[in-house]
């Protein structure tokens, strides 16, 4: 009989008896070996991550909660500051109206120049490369001092929003709002100030100041600065902003420009 020819290497695979595909799980790797220690590192790292994201998770509320807390802790400390303040100063009202010198209706005065209030004559137009106002008040009442006035600036706004309702508070770099008293750091000036206003027409200006002591006097230099840049000249506004802010305090002051903006000229109040 004739021989059997030889199979090629691709049939004798083909013809090799079938032996199934086993899933073979890798040996765990033995005790006190790197192999063993990098899994144990790797699989301790996956339980903490996700410990931390399932607390995360679950503490979110916690933290608002905590952030609120303290929120209203602030609140409720200003409004004690403020309650004290207008104890302190005796800041009586007749209705909306201040006594004294400041006898304009608090919250409830035209603010805007564009509709038509009075004190809109001081326009500035680009002096700061934007329109700006740059003033100085000084209070020559013997009895006032740098406080009264950062205090009486302080109250207007976070009372009711000064004179027109329109002031807002900002922070300041000392981690408070309105005014920040620099008196524990020797500075030439006793304290130091920033809030905004909002016109009607949406409009938000930068009103910044600093108060010092003058002598027997008290002097305060205040800036307002459009916000919305392009804005050349601000039929009054910024003037208006700052005179209208000053006007809440309870004392006489006389008032002179600093430079060429907001059209210059010296006035007084009392």
């Amino acid at each position: 009989r004739p021989a059997t020819p030889a199979l090629s290497p691709e049939l004798s695979a083909m013809s090799a008896p079938h032996t199934p595909l086993l899933h073979t799980a890798t040996p765990f790797p033995p005790k006190n070996t790197p192999v063993r220690r990098r899994f144990a590192d790797a699989l301790l790292g996956a339980f903490v991550g996700v410990a931390i994201f399932a607390f995360a998770g679950r503490g979110g509320g916690q933290a608002s909660s905590t952030s609120e807390a303290m929120l209203a802790t602030q609140r409720m400390t200003e409004a004690e500051a403020l309650a004290t303040t207008r104890s302190s100063l005796d800041l009586s009202y007749s209705g909306d109206t201040y006594d004294g010198a400041g006898d304009a209706k608090h919250g409830e005065r035209c603010g805007t120049c564009g509709d038509g209030c009075d004190g809109c004559d001081k326009q500035d137009c680009g002096f700061c490369g934007n329109a700006c106002c740059r003033l100085r008040f000084t209070f020559s009442n013997a009895s006032i001092t740098t406080s009264d006035v950062a205090a009486q600036l302080k109250h207007a706004v976070l009372d009711r929003g000064g004179p027109d309702g329109r002031y807002s508070p900002e922070m300041l770099a000392e981690d408070t709002r309105v005014v920040a008293d620099l008196r524990p750091y020797n500075k030439s000036v006793d304290f130091i100030g920033r809030v905004t206003h909002n016109t009607t027409g949406g409009y938000v200006d930068d009103i910044s100041f600093t108060i010092s002591p003058a002598g027997d006097a008290v002097t305060a230099v205040a800036f307002a600065s459009s916000g919305i840049g392009g804005a050349y000249c601000d039929s009054g506004q910024n003037y208006k902003e700052l005179v209208m802010l000053f006007e809440a305090i309870q004392a006489g002051w006389t008032m002179e420009h600093l430079d060429g903006s907001c059209g210059g000229g010296d006035t007084g109040f009392s």
